[in-house]
């Protein structure tokens, strides 16, 4: 559906986060769950300090390796723009306010945090929040205040805020829903569902509640594997970890013995940490412009730029 202007970056920024944030263990910082971040400094460092800084800090990435580096491994070709010039002007214009309490809250969880954020920590998604009431106009999602998502009914512009969706209901618009996740229908059409939770059903998709993955083979919600724990390819260890020889052990740090490619299945050796390719059999730094990333001992997303 259409919009009216560029659309706010901040889904895909949470998305990052999200994907990236602290795999493995980190001890809690000095800061202190009171601190603001300017607006300033969520726009230019986020990314390094939210997506970054906790990958190395758990052992996942390269500290060597650089944000940029970080960023590609992990087939993110681009990294978004956590402050879109649409953004600030919808700041600027009062239509959008920044919590830049909730942005510190968000820094501090993703560097005390190792594993997958729990589920309902909102911290992140506040740091910009819409004012817009239900019926006010709008141009995109974060205009509007929570609980309620821009619509474009009948693709109309301007788009009016109207409340979200909850469990059960049904939509041609899959980012109306304010649940978890969606459920195809036929049609076209979409049911608002919430993630299924240990033990149940994964049937409409891989993803699972509160950091649990979904196994391929019985199709339930499952912990994932500690480190040194026995496991199938099918299965998944716990972040930062993959299933070696039948077993979860760590990604490989520069220098150390790695496996050929990062995302193949029944590994004889770890791959490396984020920000590295295997050479020659040891982890080193990223592909460089011009060397084949289709070689044997290489891959694609172990190159710094797309291939």
């Amino acid at each position: 559906m259409r919009r009216c202007a560029a659309v706010s970056p901040t889904a895909h920024h949470l998305a990052l986060v999200l994907s990236l944030v602290g795999l493995g263990c980190l001890q809690p910082t000095t800061e202190l769950e009171g601190d603001s971040m300017p607006l300033a400094e969520w726009c230019t460092d986020s990314l390094e300090n939210i997506t970054c800084r906790p990958q190395i800090a758990c052992g996942v990435a390269d500290p060597d390796a650089g944000c940029a580096a970080i960023v590609a491994n992990a087939r993110l070709r681009s990294a978004p723009d956590p402050c879109s010039p649409s953004l600030l002007a919808a700041v600027d214009a009062g239509s959008v306010r920044y919590d830049g309490r909730a942005a510190a809250r968000c820094r501090q969880d993703a560097l005390t945090r190792c594993e997958d954020p729990a589920p309902g920590r909102t911290d992140c998604a506040a740091v910009f929040v819409g004012t817009g009431a239900e019926t006010t106009p709008c141009s995109f999602d974060a205009q509007c205040a929570a609980g309620l998502w821009c619509s474009f009914e009948g693709s109309v512009c301007p788009g009016v805020c109207r409340p979200r969706l909850v469990r059960g209901e049904v939509t041609t618009e899959p980012v109306a829903c304010a649940t978890e996740t969606i459920e195809s229908l036929d049609g076209g059409a979409y049911r608002c569902i919430d993630l299924p939770l240990e033990g149940q059903p994964c049937a409409h998709g891989p993803f699972c509640a509160g950091g649990l993955f979904c196994d391929t083979q019985t199709r339930l919600c499952t912990a994932s594997l500690a480190v040194g724990a026995p496991c199938l390819s099918a299965q998944r260890c716990v972040p930062g970890a993959s299933c070696v020889n039948g077993r979860c052990a760590r990604f490989a740090p520069r220098g150390a013995a790695c496996a050929p490619l990062f995302f193949a299945t029944d590994l004889t050796l770890p791959p490396c940490q984020l920000g590295l390719a295997c050479r020659a059999g040891l982890c080193g730094d990223l592909l460089q412009a011009g060397e084949s990333c289709r070689a044997v001992d290489s891959h694609a997303s172990r190159c710094p730029t797309p291939p």
